[in-house]
């Protein structure tokens, strides 16, 4: 299935900031308006978006945001301010 244009954007930016493809995948299909609770509770408006398995892991204590963060194009830290 070939990506809308607004949606391959979002792709490119996931990757830009190092976002897992799950991640990304799960956020073109959602978008900002159906964000699970989970995902609700995390993301904490920091810009990133964990797909509804990561943000189970997180309010586990499995893993944080930061730590699901792996080749980041982006020179700048994520987040500035980390609390979660």
């Amino acid at each position: 299935m070939r990506k809308s244009k607004s949606e391959h954007v979002w792709v490119e930016y996931g990757r830009y900031y190092g976002y897992p493809e799950c991640c990304i995948d799960e956020f073109c299909k959602r978008g900002f308006n159906e964000l699970s609770p989970n995902q609700t509770r995390v993301h904490k408006f920091k810009g990133f978006i964990p797909c509804e398995h990561h943000s189970t892991l997180i309010l586990k204590g499995e893993t944080t945001l930061k730590d699901l963060i792996k080749n980041r194009i982006c020179k700048s830290p994520f987040p500035k301010e980390d609390d979660v």
